[in-house]
């Protein structure tokens, strides 16, 4: 019939088509092999895409546009066109070992072992896809244990070193959320908001953020903020401005004393960002602004203690909030748990504590002597021995102050101070 003769022609003008599209798109392809050779990567690009438009069942395209984006940093886009290579053709081993890389530079270790392990399957001549897997994984152990290490650094107040650690190893790992706020943590321990803040700014603008690793992200921004904005307030450290009103810190944050850590950190993203002096939609005087600011400032401050497991814990014991942030080494608590009572304790747990710590003092210089008569010359070693930019007085200021918090968390469990509901 007419109808049928006419499809029949349609069908073969369209099949006629097809060589002509993937010619064109080869053609593209090499276009962009000779862009890629050259080092222009964006244009490179430009000409996979459009390859890919006329023909995506090609997997070398896919293949060599996940190689320019790599080129570029695009790491998730470069491991989602490795895996499309590997799903068109099968037989491309090579597709796995390049996701692999990208997981590696975002971070994402267990992902390139698995991916990397899926390569070493393939049998090919002269086994060398075998052996391109077994160095990458090679490679990948030596990170893994380089990432263990520094989390273990962390984990033992070693801020100086965990932060040194993490830039050390920041070529190989750029694109890693993980490390970077872990990178962010120990630069708030030790004050260095500047830092905070650019390093804020980069994964904003360059990494692919979820929205809570966003929220997380804006939440650390904030403290940063007001460490930089206590300055101004005539304070040399968030920790150290003073709010002469106690307020419950929950009731501050609007939230309840069983709220998770994800809720006590979107709460304080709101609150922030309601009181940022620099961020009001409408204008304010100089004495409305330091107004918004104090009260950003208290916020900001109720934060830093609920969320810290630590802090949070001592807080809900009944220690005031001057008392959780001081950073003072009391020597006391740290060796002999020999901690100041919570602010809720009876006149007696209160005497008792300044007779014992009467009683330290007296006894220190005798005991530290007969007992331990080593760790004088260990300090002296360790000052003496250590470059002038090890930061290891500063690491033992950290592991005296969290060692401190310890024991009062310790002490105040012991004899029975319940916690707030």
């Amino acid at each position: 019939s007419f109808c049928t003769l006419l499809k029949t022609t349609k069908d073969t003008r369209l099949h006629k088509k097809m060589p002509g599209r993937k010619n064109k798109a080869i053609h593209l392809n090499n276009e962009g092999n000779v862009m890629y050779r050259r080092e222009l990567y964006e244009v490179a690009i430009e000409c996979y895409t459009k390859a890919v438009e006329l023909d995506p069942t090609n997997s070398s395209f896919y293949g060599n546009r996940g190689q320019a984006y790599f080129k570029r940093e695009l790491y998730e886009e470069s491991v989602n066109d490795a895996l499309m290579s590997v799903k068109l053709d099968e037989k491309f081993w090579k597709g796995f070992v390049r996701a692999g890389k990208g997981m590696v530079k975002l971070g994402r270790l267990d992902e390139a072992t698995t991916y990397f392990t899926e390569a070493k399957k393939y049998v090919t001549d002269g086994g060398e896809a075998e052996a391109v897997a077994d160095f990458e994984l090679d490679g990948l152990k030596h990170l893994q244990r380089q990432v263990a290490a520094i989390h273990e650094k962390y984990g033992s107040r070693e801020y100086y070193s965990a932060s040194a650690d993490i830039l050390l190893i920041q070529s190989s790992i750029p694109r890693s959320y993980e490390l970077k706020m872990l990178l962010c943590e120990c630069n708030y321990h030790r004050n260095k908001y500047s830092l905070i803040l650019k390093t804020a700014s980069v994964m904003k603008r360059e990494f692919h953020l979820t929205q809570a690793q966003h929220q997380t992200v804006a939440a650390m921004e904030m403290k940063a903020f007001a460490a930089l904005s206590a300055k101004r307030l005539g304070g040399s450290d968030l920790k150290q401005v003073q709010d002469n009103e106690n307020h419950d810190l929950y009731e501050i944050l609007e939230v309840k004393p069983s709220a998770k850590p994800g809720e006590i950190s979107s709460a304080y993203t709101a609150m922030a960002l309601r009181y940022h002096p620099e961020r009001q939609t409408v204008y304010v005087s100089d004495e409305e602004k330091k107004d918004l600011t104090k009260k950003f400032l208290t916020v900001t401050r109720a934060f830093i203690i609920l969320s810290d497991d630590t802090l949070k814990a001592l807080y809900d014991l009944g220690y005031s909030e001057d008392t959780i942030l001081c950073e003072d080494i009391d020597f006391p608590a740290v060796f002999c748990s020999v901690t100041p009572p919570p602010s809720s304790s009876s006149w007696s747990d209160t005497i008792s504590y300044h007779l014992k710590k009467t009683i330290f003092w007296t006894c220190s210089p005798v005991t530290a002597t007969a007992t331990c008569p080593c760790w004088f010359p260990c300090c002296a070693r360790t000052a003496l021995c250590s470059p002038p930019d090890s930061g290891w007085l500063e690491e033992l200021k950290f592991k005296l102050l969290s060692h401190k918090r310890d024991n009062m968390l310790e002490a105040a469990l012991a004899k029975g101070h319940k916690k707030k509901a």
